[in-house]
């Protein structure tokens, strides 16, 4: 239960919070290399473009994604292309000022030149929507560019033409043509033997390929294993990211592991922004009731928000969280998610939100709130109009379900009409859920009109287009409507198969709902027994509709006498086995959530000690430095700066990964390092040589090492290059041994000092050092001369964290 708690707390009160961008967001940004942002582009803008069904094309996606995170329009298109030199060139396409970068294409010369036509023809082929007028543009500075480069025989501009030329093909509807060029290309780079250029033309390839074609995903993952192989990290997630879309739209369960695999590769880079991936997988396991499984990925979606700083998701978390209420029937928590969701309708693109208005239609009639419902959404609607066919469509299907909980049914059918247009127009694959869910609707609108036929046509429609890709409560809502349907009709044989379903799968889904209500027993539910006596007055309700409506015909009598004597059978063996599976998973859960507090204790109690010695240490430092305080005081002031910086970048380094145990030198030293550097003046002429190993290091001795290193570096720089006439010299290194010692060694090429001078060795600085040498159970050996300084550390790297360093 504390897991789920503190989950739904996290949710709720982050999500309050999150509204504003924050600085956090352009630090994690910035700290991204260009490949990483180039994924970051492409990645939420196709997240954007998949879960909003293509009511944006792909182009506005990724536009919008630059935007909000500041990054420059052509990045997500022009790898391949850019080698970095036309940085003022870009800035004007980033600004819309394409003529600017024209005016400047004829001083250009060489490889430049073509590069500027190529950036040019991207800037137009890639303007949101395919204007005919925008085509032209590209295919004129597409056919500058190749003529020139031929002219300076410059292959690898040819194949770059080519390589734009294919998707101009693709945007003027010649699918053929598209992928003839990307399979040259391939061809041709895989025998010119440049894998990384041939790695990405597959990946071309299989994106200019319709989705139905047999070898988009060959090529996907042909593409994604010269990646792995190439080490090219933020190339195979991307890659592995498009395989897992190709099978959103036929497999949810191949859909389901390759995420899986997606967030394994995610997790191994330092590319931080993949709440994308948990979101996508949490809304394949809400369709299948894994509510838990759910929560938690959401809780890992939140997590990233939080220390990315990135709040772009936030109303469809909320949308996630309110779909995940309705499955558990907690109607009420779904409705004041969705309208949480629909908080940013002021500020945010309307396709960002909208899907909370439109769930709202779904939560309120259940809570026997149609009437106020009809009223809230005139309101919004005005407000507020659908954008496209498919909001206009889903608004419209919203309408008819409150209508037809109010029996209005000729309202509910006027309603129905636009929906029913859309569904016959689409393939089934493009179908989601919510369109399934309609149909259901539609053939429970018919059933109560009395036309059972036409209601049976419309629900096998939903059970066709659902398969593979059902939730269980659309199968259990299938098979509640079937019983139903067969039962008014006199089929019992039917009948009977159809209820059979029905518990079976009310089983499934009582019993997920099982797991979470354990979770929340004493806070939100009654006992387990009102609820079983519920779902049977239900069934009885069934059963008693059946037996009316068969009373005219003994022969129906007789075999609606003996179904009823098999259900009574069927319900009570079905309570007692709930009841044993019950009993079972409660005592799984009480193991696990045992575990679980006594972990959190534990790692409260080592929060509280990591704290607290930190906070020791800089008041020490303080202290100390007091003592030695003179007439420079702001020189002091600027020393204790640079100590405190070390022990903030340390918890800094803590809390961007996951291990919050320990933190890796290769990530600490350098950037502890610059900051000393920018620090003094004299850094900037210094030539400062790095060797840092990768070695991870226990806080307790961490911090001690980022200090060693302040304390030596603010020293050299204060004293060591007093000379002018020499060229300074800095060597760093921090080296592991096999015995598992590490070598700690900063030299300079200064003036040094002498041995014997008292006021140098006992020093404040030089004291430091020593003093902190020990804690690490090392020692410092200091050798200076004429030749400069040199300070030398080894000690053993200690155990990882346990609970006897608490004592």
């Amino acid at each position: 239960m504390a897991r789920i708690l503190f989950t739904y707390l996290l949710l709720s009160c982050l999500l309050s919070k999150v509204h504003a961008q924050s600085t956090v967001l352009t630090t994690t940004i910035n700290h991204y290399n260009e490949s990483q942002k180039r994924l970051l582009a492409t990645n939420i803008g196709r997240f954007f473009y998949v879960v909003n069904q293509g009511q944006w094309d792909m182009d506005s996606c990724v536009r919008y994604v630059c935007k909000i995170y500041n990054l420059n329009i052509q990045l997500p298109y022009d790898e391949t292309i850019n080698n970095g030199d036309l940085q003022q060139e870009l800035a004007w396409l980033n600004q819309h000022n394409p003529d600017l970068l024209l005016q400047s294409v004829p001083g250009a010369t060489r490889e430049k030149k073509i590069a500027m036509l190529l950036e040019l023809a991207l800037y137009y082929l890639h303007k949101p929507g395919s204007a005919p007028s925008d085509l032209e543009n590209a295919a004129s500075y597409i056919s500058q560019a190749k003529a020139y480069a031929q002219s300076l025989k410059l292959k690898k501009w040819l194949i770059e033409c080519d390589a734009i030329a294919g998707e101009l093909y693709l945007q003027r509807g010649d699918a053929k043509k598209s992928a003839e060029a990307f399979i040259s290309i391939a061809t041709l780079l895989k025998n010119d033997g440049d894998r990384k250029r041939s790695a990405i033309a597959y990946h071309q390839l299989a994106l200019h390929l319709p989705y139905n074609d047999a070898s988009r995903l060959s090529n996907l993952e042909k593409a994604f294993a010269m990646y792995q192989k190439l080490k090219l990290r933020e190339h195979a997630i991307a890659a592995l990211g498009d395989i897992v879309t190709y099978y959103f739209s036929s497999d949810w369960a191949l859909a389901e592991t390759k995420l899986g695999e997606l967030l394994v590769l995610q997790k191994q880079s330092s590319y931080r922004h993949f709440m994308d991936t948990y979101y996508v997988r949490a809304y394949l396991k809400d369709n299948r009731a894994d509510y838990i499984g759910t929560i938690l990925d959401m809780d890992s979606a939140i997590t990233i928000m939080n220390n990315t700083g990135d709040s772009t998701l936030y109303s469809m978390i909320c949308l996630r969280m309110g779909s995940i209420y309705m499955g558990l029937g907690e109607y009420q928590q779904a409705n004041d998610w969705f309208f949480k969701g629909i908080e940013r309708r002021a500020v945010e693109p309307q396709i960002l939100w909208y899907t909370n208005l439109e769930e709202i239609g779904r939560a309120m009639p259940r809570l026997n709130k149609a009437n106020e419902y009809l009223s809230i959404i005139r309101k919004l609607l005005a407000a507020y109009p659908p954008q496209g066919k498919i909001d206009s469509m889903t608004i419209s299907l919203r309408l008819a379900g409150a209508y037809l909980h109010l029996q209005k049914h000729d309202s509910a059918e006027k309603y129905f009409q636009p929906f029913l247009t859309y569904v016959e127009k689409i393939p089934s694959e493009h179908l989601q859920i919510p369109d399934i869910f309609g149909l259901q609707q539609y053939s429970r609108l018919c059933f109560q009109k009395g036309n059972y036929p036409l209601a049976r046509v419309y629900l096998k429609k939903a059970v066709e287009y659902a398969r593979g890709r059902s939730s269980i409560m659309s199968t259990l809502e299938v098979a509640a409507l079937q019983f139903t349907l067969d039962s008014a009709e006199g089929k019992f044989h039917d009948a009977f198969f159809a209820l059979r379903a029905y518990l079976d799968y009310n089983d499934s889904a009582t019993n997920i709902n099982q797991r979470f209500k354990t979770q929340e027993a004493n806070i939100r539910y009654a006992s387990e027994k009102k609820d079983q006596d519920i779902q049977i007055l239900k069934q009885q309700g069934l059963i008693q509709e059946s037996n009316l409506k068969q009373a005219r015909q003994t022969r129906n009598i007789v075999s609606g006498g003996i179904i009823l004597l098999l259900i009574i059978g069927a319900l009570g063996y079905n309570q007692y086995r709930m009841k044993q599976k019950n009993l079972l998973l409660i005592g799984q859960k009480n193991d696990q959530l045992t575990q679980l507090v006594n972990e959190k204790e534990w790692l409260l109690k080592e929060v509280h000690h990591r704290v607290k010695n930190n906070l020791q240490t800089i008041v020490s430092l303080l202290e100390m430095q007091a003592d030695y305080l003179g007439d420079d005081a702001l020189a002091a002031v600027q020393v204790s700066q640079n100590r405190i910086f070390a022990t903030s970048l340390l918890h800094q380094k803590l809390y961007q990964f996951e291990n919050v145990s320990s933190v890796n030198m290769k990530n600490y030293l350098p950037e502890l390092i610059q900051h000393l550097r920018e620090a003094f003046p004299v850094g900037k002429s210094i030539d400062i040589q790095m060797t840092i190993d990768d070695v991870e290091l226990d806080v307790s001795q961490a911090m001690p090492v980022g200090l060693i290193f302040n304390e030596a570096f603010t020293n050299t720089m204060k004293y060591a290059f007093r000379d002018n006439n020499r060229k300074g010299k800095i060597t760093v290194s921090c080296e592991k041994d096999t015995d598992n010692f590490v070598n700690l060694l900063i030299a300079d090429n200064g003036v040094g000092f002498d041995a014997t001078d008292e006021a140098h060795i006992d020093g404040l600085g030089l004291s430091l050092i020593k003093g902190l040498a020990i804690d690490i159970d090392g020692e410092a050996k200091i050798e200076s001369g004429a030749q400069g300084t040199t300070l030398y550390i080894r000690f053993k790297v200690r155990s990882p964290l346990s609970s006897n360093r608490l004592q």
